[in-house]
């Protein structure tokens, strides 16, 4: 949801886009409002869109006039993926998300955990 209703922005703003070849986001169980792109994600760049068998861009139980399931699937960087509940599983902590440098699972002591 737009943090103020009176912007005045729809379908402008991306979930993301992939930083770097490990890129690996998961949206989950997320109202998304009218301001997201109906594709989701976008590419780094035509020339060098860092998409490959190890990005992912998935989502999960996400809701609202922001997410366009179809668009995501057609458009944007190509790779976002709808995900079912034993494929979210996979990803349903962050230990389970955040990669070290060598693709090894666990990389979390950067996160504060007393907020």
């Amino acid at each position: 949801m737009k943090a103020n209703e009176s912007l005045m922005i729809s379908h402008e703003c991306a979930l993301g886009r992939p930083w770097n070849s490990q890129h690996r986001s998961v949206f989950a169980r997320n109202y998304l409002g009218d301001s997201i792109l109906p594709a989701g994600y976008i590419e780094w760049s035509s020339s060098d869109p860092r998409v490959n068998n190890v990005t992912l861009m998935g989502e999960y139980e996400d809701f609202g006039p922001g997410f366009d399931l179809t668009s995501r699937l057609q458009g944007g960087a190509g790779v976002t993926v709808e995900l079912s509940a034993s494929q979210w599983a996979d990803f349903d902590s962050p230990e389970k998300v955040f990669q070290f440098v060598d693709g090894d699972l666990g990389n979390v002591d950067w996160i504060d955990w007393s907020i």
